[in-house]
C-alpha cells in the first residue's frame, strides 16, 4: 500500500507541474526565446515520465513485488525532488514576467511596462539559468533510469489494461446498490461480542455452561472468543481462565495437560511431575482444582466429538453457577448439537448486527476469485463491531471494489493489531487504496480541515481543481471529475454527509476524527519525499489556506499567528506567498480594507472566498489578481465592483447574493435578496462560467455584454422594477447563449409587493430556445410561465416564487418529461387547492412547497408515479389527500400547525403506499 501511495503521489506532482508549464507556455509573448525552448523540452520529458509512472502504478496495484519497487525507489525520489524544484522555478519565473497590472493602452502604461521589464531582467535571467540547469538534471535522471533498466515488468501489463482505473462503476445494478447503501433497522441491537458477554453475565445456572459458536466459521468464531476472553468485564467474573487450541494437539492427553497448566500455572504446581501422569490422573487433578471455582475455558477448533467426550470429564458438574465452556467449531450445527450444549450461539441469525451486514456483504461479492473473501468477511465485520459506521464502510468498499482489493484485505488480516483500534483505521486505508490515484490526492487534501468542520461541496471541488488535484484540459470535464470524486468519497463514507438538500444532493460534509487521523498519518507518516502539504498557520487556520510546495521552502513569520486576521496582516512579510492559490475566509469576521489590500498582493491566487464576512466593498487593487478564477462574495454587503475599468481575465466563477429572512418565518414570506451590480466590463471576462447573481439596472442594457460570455453555464440576474426593455435584453442573452447555458435564475425586485412585474414578459422567445437548460428559477414575474418552457425536455429542476400561477401553469409543468425537482415558494401558486392530476409529473421525485396560499394538496390516481419525497411548509393545512396513490413514495415532512386528527388521516393513507415512508 505504501508503495502505491508513493508512486501515486509522485504522479500527482507531475500532473500539477505539467498543467502549470502548459499555462506558462501558452503565453509565448512573455517568455524569453531560450526559456520557451527549455520549458517545452521539460514538458515533453515530464509527459514521458508521467506515462512511465502510470505503468508502474498499474503494475504495483495488482502485484506484491517488493523487490521490484525497491529497485525503483531511488529513481522515484530523484524524480519528485526534480519535479518540486521545477514547479517552484516555473512559478517564480511566471510571477517575474507577468506580475503587475494587466496591460493597458497609452504612452504612460508603455513606459511603466518597460520600467518593470528592466527591473526584473536580472531576476528573469537568473531564473532562466535555473530552468536550463533543471533541463540538464532531467536528462541525467532519465539516462540513469535507462542505464539501470528501471522499468515496469511488461509480462504483467497485458493483464493490467483490462482494469478500469478511472472512477466508479457506473453500470452497477440497482440491487447491488440497495445492499451496499442499506441502513440497519433502529431496533437491531444484538452486537456479536456484547451479546455473548451478556449471556455469560446474565444466564448463570449451576454447572458449567457449554456454548458452541456456530454459523460464522471457525476463524470468525475464534475472533469472537478472543474478544470475549480478553474483555475486562469478563475477567472479573471468573476465578480462572484457559484458552486451548484443540485441533493440532498431539492427543486428548496433551489437551488435558494444557488445561491443567493454564488453570494451575499461577500456583506453579505439578509442572515437574506432570509428564508421568496418565489420563485419569490428569482428569482428577483438573476436577480437584476447579471444584468450587468459577472458570471460563475456551476450546478452539473442536472438530471431533470423541475428543470432547474425553475432555468433558475434567470439568466438575457441581461447580458454582457462572462457569462456562465456549467451543468454536465449523459451520456444521449438527456437530455442535452432539456436544449437548446449554445454548448455541449463532451471530449469523436474525436480530444480530452481524447477520444484517454479512448477508449483504456476501451478496456484493462479484468474482469467483473472491470466494476466499467470502470466508473472511465474518472476521472483518467482527473486528469492526460495534462501530456500525465502519461496518457500513465495508459494504461500500465491496460495492466499489475497483482494483487490487483482495490482496490488500489479505495483508490487513495478516496483521491484526489491536482488535478495537486497528481495524476501523484499516478499513479507511482499504477504501483509500481502492480509489483511483487522482481521488486519493483529493482525499489527502482533506487533512487541512479540522475534524468535524462542515465543508461545502462546491467550495471543495473548486479548490481541488485550483490546486491541480483534478487535472483535465477541458474545464467541464474537470468539474465533472471533481464532482464524481466528491460523490465517491461520500459513497465510501470517507466523507460523512452533513446537510442534504431536498433533491438528495449532499451540500456539506464533515471528516470524522478517526478518518482524519488516518488521512493525517498518510500525509505525514513517512511519505514526505513525495507528497508534502505545508501550512503557514496552526491547525485552526489550515482550512483557510492551502500551500503545496517542496520541503526545501519554509516560511518564517515575524510574529506568531493567533488568528486569521493576524495572518492577513503579516502577508506582506511573507515573500513566498506567490505560491498561495487558495484563500477561504468564509465566515471570518472583522476583515478590514487593509486586510483585503494585502490579499490583492498575492499574485498566484486563484480562489478567494469572502462569503459571510462583514466586507462591504472591494479594494481597487483587485485588478492585480489576474489569475483569480473564483470570487465568492455571497452573504456580504458588497454592492459594486471597485472601478469601472476592472477586468479579471481568468475569472470563471463570480458568486454573489445576499439573502435575509427572519428565522421564525417558516414559509419565508419576508425574504429579501440583493446582489452585486454587474461589472462594467463583464464582456471582457471571456472565461466566465458561473455568473450568479448580478444585479441589473432599469432597462437592462448593460446585460447585453453578457452575451459575449460563450462559456457561461450558470446565469443568475436580479432586476429592479424590470420592464419590457429588461425582458428583451434578457431574452437576447438567453438566445445567444442557448448552446452553453445550463442554469438560469431570474429575480425581479419590485418596489411594491402588490404591483409585481407583469410588464416583464419572457414568452416572446425566438427560435433559439435554451434547449439544454437543466435548472430554472423564476421569482417576481407575474406574467405567467414562458410559453417556451414546455419545449425544454432536459429541464430537471424548477423553483418558483412570487409568480402567482394558476392551475393551467401546473398542467404545463406536469408535462415536462425531465422534471425531477419542483419547488413552489411564497406566492408562486395562488389557488388554495393544489391538484396533481393523473398522468402528470411522470418523473417528478421531489416536491417542496413553501407557500402559505396552498392549504390543500391532492394526488389523483396515476399522478407522480416516481415521487419519493414531499416537504410541505405551511401556516394552515386543510387536507393532504391521495398519498396512497403514490407508488414510489418514501418520505413526508410537514412543517406547520395542524391538528392530530388530520395527521391521523394522513398516517392512514401512508400505510396504504407500496413503500414504507418515513
Amino acid at each position: 500500500m505504501a508503495d502505491q501511495l508513493v508512486i501515486g503521489s509522485v504522479k500527482g506532482v507531475l500532473d500539477t507541474l505539467l498543467g502549470r508549464i502548459s499555462t506558462v507556455l501558452a503565453d509565448k509573448a512573455r517568455l524569453l526565446g531560450r526559456v520557451r525552448r527549455d520549458m517545452q523540452f521539460i514538458k515533453d520529458e515530464m509527459e514521458m515520465m508521467d506515462a512511465f509512472l502510470l505503468l508502474l502504478l498499474k503494475q504495483q496495484a495488482s502485484t506484491l513485488d517488493r523487490h521490484h519497487y525497491n529497485k525503483c525507489a531511488p529513481w522515484i525520489k530523484q524524480a519528485v525532488e526534480l519535479a518540486h524544484d521545477c514547479q517552484d522555478c516555473v512559478e517564480q519565473y511566471a510571477q517575474c514576467v507577468a506580475a503587475g497590472r494587466p496591460p493597458s493602452k497609452g504612452l504612460l502604461s508603455h513606459f511603466q511596462r518597460v520600467s518593470r521589464l528592466v527591473r526584473n531582467l536580472s531576476v528573469c535571467h537568473r531564473l532562466a539559468s535555473r530552468i536550463q540547469d533543471i533541463k540538464v538534471r532531467l536528462s541525467e535522471v532519465n539516462d540513469r533510469r535507462k542505464t539501470y533498466d528501471i522499468c515496469p515488468r511488461f509480462d504483467t501489463l497485458s493483464q493490467l489494461w483490462e482494469q478500469d482505473d478511472d472512477g466508479e462503476h457506473g453500470d452497477e445494478t440497482a440491487w447491488r446498490r440497495s445492499f451496499a447503501f442499506a441502513e440497519p433497522p433502529a431496533n437491531l441491537k444484538k452486537s456479536t461480542v456484547n451479546e455473548l458477554i451478556r449471556w455469560l453475565m446474565e444466564d448463570q445456572s449451576a454447572g458449567p455452561r457449554l456454548i458452541p459458536i456456530v454459523g460464522v466459521g471457525v476463524e470468525a468464531g475464534k475472533i469472537i472468543a478472543e474478544r470475549v476472553y480478553q474483555d475486562s468485564s469478563v475477567a472479573i467474573l471468573f476465578d480462572c481462565k484457559a484458552w486451548i487450541t484443540v485441533n493440532g494437539a498431539q492427543s486428548h492427553v496433551q489437551i488435558l495437560k494444557d488445561i491443567l497448566c493454564q488453570v494451575v500455572l499461577p500456583l506453579n504446581k505439578f509442572r515437574s511431575e506432570m509428564d508421568g501422569w496418565n489420563e485419569e490422573e490428569l482428569v482428577e487433578k483438573i476436577r480437584c482444582y476447579l471444584r468450587g471455582k468459577i472458570f471460563l475455558v475456551i476450546l478452539h477448533d473442536v472438530r471431533d466429538k470423541l475428543i470432547w467426550d474425553h475432555i468433558k470429564l475434567a470439568f466438575p458438574d457441581d461447580c458454582p453457577a457462572g462457569s462456562a465452556i465456549i467451543v468454536t467449531t465449523d459451520n456444521d450445527d449438527k456437530v455442535a448439537q452432539t456436544f449437548s450444549p446449554y445454548k448455541t450461539f449463532n451471530p449469523d441469525s436474525s436480530g444480530h448486527v452481524l447477520n444484517f451486514f454479512l448477508s449483504r456483504a456476501i451478496s456484493l461479492l462479484k468474482h469467483e476469485r473472491e470466494g476466499w473473501l467470502r470466508k473472511i468477511l465474518p472476521c472483518m465485520l467482527i473486528y469492526l463491531e460495534p462501530q456500525i459506521y465502519f461496518m457500513k464502510m465495508l459494504l461500500r468498499f465491496l460495492y466499489y471494489n475497483e482494483s487490487g482489493s483482495s490482496s490488500q484485505v489479505y495483508d490487513a488480516l495478516g496483521n491484526r493489531g489491536s482488535l478495537h483500534d486497528y481495524w476501523p483505521k484499516k478499513m479507511v486505508e482499504l477504501c483509500y487504496f481502492d480509489m483511483p490515484n487522482k481521488y486519493r490526492s483529493c482525499m489527502l487534501y482533506l487533512s487541512i480541515f479540522p475534524p468535524g468542520y462542515k465543508i461545502r461541496r462546491t467550495s471543495l471541488v473548486r479548490r481541488w481543481i485550483v490546486e491541480g488535484l483534478i487535472t483535465d484540459g477541458q474545464e467541464m470535464n474537470a468539474l465533472e471529475q471533481a464532482d464524481n470524486c466528491f460523490d465517491s468519497l461520500v459513497g465510501r463514507l470517507l466523507l460523512c454527509p452533513s446537510d442534504i438538500d431536498a433533491s438528495g444532493k449532499v451540500k456539506t460534509c464533515t471528516v470524522l476524527d478517526l478518518v482524519h487521523d488516518v488521512i493525517t498519518d498518510l500525509v505525514s507518516g513517512g511519505y514526505d519525499t513525495t507528497f508534502v502539504v505545508t501550512v503557514l498557520a496552526p491547525r485552526e487556520l489550515a482550512r483557510h489556506l492551502s500551500i503545496r510546495f517542496s520541503t526545501k521552502l519554509h516560511i518564517s513569520l515575524s510574529e506568531p499567528i493567533d488568528d486569521i486576521l493576524t495572518f492577513l496582516k503579516s502577508l506582506p512579510s511573507s515573500s513566498l506567498l506567490c505560491l498561495l492559490k487558495v484563500l477561504d475566509l468564509d465566515s471570518c469576521k472583522g476583515l478590514k480594507r487593509r486586510h483585503l489590500k494585502n490579499i490583492c498582493g498575492i499574485y498566484s491566487l486563484k480562489y478567494l472566498s469572502l462569503r459571510d464576512t462583514d466586507v462591504t466593498e472591494l479594494p481597487k487593487e483587485m485588478e492585480k489578481l489576474i489569475h483569480l478564477e473564483t470570487l465568492d462574495i455571497r452573504q456580504t454587503n458588497v454592492s459594486v465592483f471597485p472601478r469601472k475599468s476592472l477586468v479579471l481575465p481568468r475569472l470563471k466563477h463570480l458568486l454573489s447574493g445576499h439573502t435575509v429572512c427572519p428565522s421564525e418565518d417558516i414559509v419565508r414570506q419576508q425574504e429579501s435578496f440583493s446582489a452585486v451590480h454587474i461589472p462594467h466590463r463583464i464582456g471582457k471576462m471571456r472565461n466566465m462560467e458561473i455568473l450568479s447573481h448580478i444585479e441589473v439596472s432599469h432597462g437592462g442594457k448593460e446585460l447585453t455584454a453578457v452575451s459575449q460570455l460563450l462559456k457561461l453555464r450558470k446565469l443568475g440576474v436580479v432586476f429592479h422594477d424590470a420592464d419590457k426593455d429588461g425582458s428583451d435584453c434578457l431574452l437576447h442573452v438567453i438566445g445567444t447563449l442557448h448552446k452553453c447555458l445550463r442554469s438560469l435564475s431570474v429575480q425581479i425586485r419590485s418596489s411594491s409587493a402588490d404591483d409585481g412585474s407583469k410588464g416583464f414578459d419572457m414568452s416572446m422567445m425566438d427560435a433559439t430556445l435554451p434547449r439544454f437548460l437543466e435548472s430554472l428559477t423564476i421569482s417576481g414575474i407575474r406574467s405567467g410561465l414562458p410559453l417556451w418552457i414546455e419545449h425544454l425536455h432536459k429541464l430537471t429542476k424548477v423553483t418558483l416564487r412570487d409568480t402567482s400561477l394558476t392551475e393551467s401553469a401546473i398542467h404545463v409543468l406536469g408535462k415536462l418529461v425531465g422534471l425531477r425537482y419542483l419547488r413552489l415558494r411564497h406566492r408562486s401558486y395562488i389557488p388554495g387547492n393544489l391538484t396533481i392530476s393523473g398522468r402528470e409529473f411522470r418523473n417528478l421525485q421531489f416536491l417542496l412547497i413553501e407557500n402559505s396560499d396552498i392549504v390543500s394538496i391532492r394526488f389523483d390516481e396515476g399522478a407522480a408515479p416516481r415521487l419519493e419525497r414531499l416537504v410541505w411548509r405551511f401556516t394552515i393545512m386543510d387536507s393532504l389527500v391521495g398519498i396512497d396513490h403514490l407508488l414510489s413514495f418514501r418520505e413526508l415532512q410537514l412543517h406547520g400547525d395542524c391538528d392530530t386528527e388530520k395527521i391521523g388521516v394522513i398516517l392512514h393513507d401512508i400505510s396504504g403506499t407500496p413503500q414504507t415512508p418515513q
